[in-house]
């Protein structure tokens, strides 16, 4: 099933290859709110013979693909039901929007709902994750692991039903794309 998704998606992306950046990355973990920076985000100029840049979307799939391609060989991370989205068929109706996501993912583990979202904006990937862990934390019924990858202004939340030890794989997986 991972893999009819994977193949979705690079569809909506066709030409856009593995964007998978050489920049440094970080992860931010938010946990009902609460938000640490183990490394800190280096910023690198691009070089004059740099490729043309791809559209802000194709960037976004490419992280998509990029992550669904670093799940798919893991026997730990287990992830059924995946299902990915377009302007039309998402169900918060906010990818694409102006300082929304891109590109959004949505899967279950265990039963429960898992989800990676990716933004143009790094600002708007962690209003994204402060705005979902707010929520956990007035509503705990509503509680999420989140993730920030600052790198690929992506947002990873996984259900508050997992092991720390489980949410730390993904998380770990997550920061290395």
């Amino acid at each position: 099933m991972r893999s009819e998704v994977l193949a979705a998606t690079m569809m909506l992306c066709v030409g856009c290859g593995d964007s998978k950046s050489t920049e440094p990355t970080s992860t931010t973990a938010i946990a009902s709110a609460s938000i640490t920076s183990p490394t800190a985000s280096a910023a690198t100029a691009p070089s004059a013979s740099a490729a043309p840049a791809m559209s802000p979307r194709k960037v976004a799939l490419g992280t998509v693909i990029a992550f669904l391609k670093a799940v798919e060989p893991r026997k730990d991370l287990v992830m059924t039901k995946p299902e990915s989205f377009d302007e039309d068929t998402d169900p918060n109706k906010l990818l694409g929007r102006p300082g929304q996501y891109l590109a959004k993912v949505n899967w279950t583990i265990d039963g429960k709902d898992a989800t990676i979202e990716v933004y143009d904006d790094l600002d708007a990937a962690k209003a994204r994750a402060e705005y979902v862990g707010n929520i956990g934390k007035s509503t705990p019924m509503f509680l999420q692991y989140i993730y920030v990858n600052e790198g690929r202004k992506a947002v990873l939340r996984l259900p508050h039903e997992l092991s720390p030890k489980d949410a730390k794989l993904w998380e770990e997986t997550f920061a290395k794309l």
